[in-house]
């Protein structure tokens, strides 16, 4: 791809936010539409969903959610039936709802050291993280669960 303009973009995105993963499909299909024109370059940056939720605690997702958001929306997320759900669906993607609320941190180191190695390391590590949180359930700062 000689003589194509370069975009680069960072991502802002927590590892424990659903629309991170539904922003980030978002993205890949525009860049997608675009890739004989233009040359991307992607880097990651962390965000916490919740900087109050720090430390090894983690709790039930749908607790937590309705800790901050009411019981109303946890009952929707509990039944998939939030508008995240069909747009993560429309993308491949299927929420657990099983899955734990836990401090981020860990994981936020883990791609930053993993940009240094490369962006394409960097991206790959993230929809890693991503996939095994969403629809695996697992903690993304437990130190065995990133070891895996």
């Amino acid at each position: 791809m000689a003589d194509v303009p370069t975009v680069e973009i960072e991502m802002i995105g927590d590892t424990v936010c659903a629309w991170t993963w539904v922003g980030k499909r978002h993205l890949e299909e525009a860049m997608d539409l675009r890739k004989d024109t233009v040359k991307f370059e992607k880097r990651w940056r962390s965000v916490f969903l919740d900087d109050k939720f720090m430390g090894e605690k983690t709790k039930p997702h749908l607790d937590w959610l309705a800790g901050e958001y009411g019981t109303d929306v946890a009952k929707l997320m509990a039944d998939k039936k939030l508008e995240l759900f069909t747009m993560g669906w429309e993308k491949g993607i299927d929420f657990d709802t099983s899955r734990p609320m836990a401090d981020s941190t860990r994981s936020h180191c883990l791609i930053h050291y993993a940009g240094s190695v490369g962006l394409d390391a960097q991206e790959r590590l993230v929809e890693h993280l991503l996939r095994i949180h969403f629809r695996d359930a697992q903690n993304v700062n437990d130190v065995n669960v990133l070891l895996d």
